[in-house]
């Protein structure tokens, strides 16, 4: 049987996806396993919020927004949920579909 070396943990950054994560680093605590954090934001999000009701932001604005706070939000407080594992965690924030991006 393979042994398990690296553990995905993808994220929405949801109090469901914290519970998950801090599972995921259980999991690789227990295995010795190297964890990835990832984040994947869609195009989607940056179109609604640009021309939501009453928005005066560009697409550009609102992306460079949601990148913050992966990187400030997002992606922190889900290597916290995770925990101190031997390995540093590894957190990523990427742009597509997340299907896609996660496989």
């Amino acid at each position: 049987m393979a042994s398990i070396k690296h553990v995905l943990v993808a994220t929405d950054g949801s109090e469901t996806a914290l519970k998950a994560a801090a599972f995921a680093g259980e999991v690789a605590r227990a295995l010795g396993a190297r964890v990835t954090v990832l984040f994947v934001q869609t195009d989607e999000l940056v179109v609604s919020g640009a021309w939501g009701a009453g928005s005066a932001m560009t697409v550009d604005q609102v992306r460079a927004d949601l990148e913050q706070q992966a990187e400030e939000t997002v992606l922190p407080e889900t290597v916290k949920a995770v925990g101190k594992l031997e390995d540093e965690v590894e957190a990523l924030s990427v742009w597509g579909h997340p299907a896609t991006a996660i496989s």
